[in-house]
């Protein structure tokens, strides 16, 4: 049984990953701080493939962060649109360890999750459960990548894997919204 292609983009967006444009191995890093680069209001569009097939369709993103600096924690909430209409909200928090370092929890994430900033880019591996078509969810494997790229723009790419087989790719642009 194969996990639907639909319902794995869907279960990406929710951790949106690696950058769609390389960043310049010469330019100085930056500081990525998931309390600054997802606070307020963001946007997104991308592309999800199936690198068993090469199909695509596009999905929106729409994310939603408040920090909360008392308890150290990122309160995220996202909305994800697939192109077939199909719509899914997920909750997570990332909770500040130290700089660089946050422990995540979400209403699908299994298991003890970890993000780690290095460089200017943020990095997820997790299991996440990820509804099917027949009704039960599958744990898949997420493997996300945040870039930033400007004060209001970041990229996100994720790659999906199910039983150490590659289900799916995430290709995201973040930016700030109006």
């Amino acid at each position: 049984m194969l996990v639907s292609r639909r319902n794995v983009a869907l279960g990406a967006a929710a951790l949106a990953g690696a950058a769609l444009s390389p960043v310049s191995p010469f330019a100085a890093p930056r500081r990525l701080a998931l309390e600054d680069v997802l606070r307020g209001r963001l946007a997104g569009e991308g592309v999800f493939t199936d690198p068993r097939d090469g199909s695509s369709h596009a999905v929106t993103v729409s994310i939603r962060g408040v920090w909360n600096a008392r308890a150290a924690t990122l309160a995220m909430t996202r909305e994800i649109a697939s192109a077939d209409g199909r719509t899914e909200r997920r909750a997570w928090r990332f909770r500040r360890v130290r700089a660089g370092l946050y422990r995540v929890t979400g209403d699908d994430v299994v298991g003890e999750a970890w993000a780690r900033e290095s460089g200017g880019i943020v990095r997820v591996t997790c299991l996440a459960r990820t509804p099917t078509p027949a009704g039960p969810s599958w744990t898949v494997r997420v493997d996300d990548r945040l870039t930033l790229l400007s004060a209001g723009e970041a990229t996100a790419e994720t790659a999906l894997s199910w039983r150490y087989f590659e289900v799916g790719r995430l290709s995201l642009s973040l930016r700030r919204a109006a």
